[in-house]
């Protein structure tokens, strides 16, 4: 997770995830699910940083 103080703008929050699985069956095969994962996560935090600071 980086935070970036953007004043009056608000934030910028960048989540950064770098993974590789050593088969490369399971890679093609869960990769898309976890980069989905990854998505829903940080679409969670924003809703909840709206919830908190809106």
């Amino acid at each position: 997770w980086y935070f970036k103080d953007l004043g009056d703008e608000g934030s910028k929050i960048t989540l950064n995830i770098e993974f590789e699985f050593k088969n490369r069956f399971l890679g093609m095969t869960l990769g898309k699910f976890f980069e989905k994962s990854c998505n829903t996560l940080m679409d969670a935090f924003i809703q909840r940083a709206a919830q908190v600071y809106e």
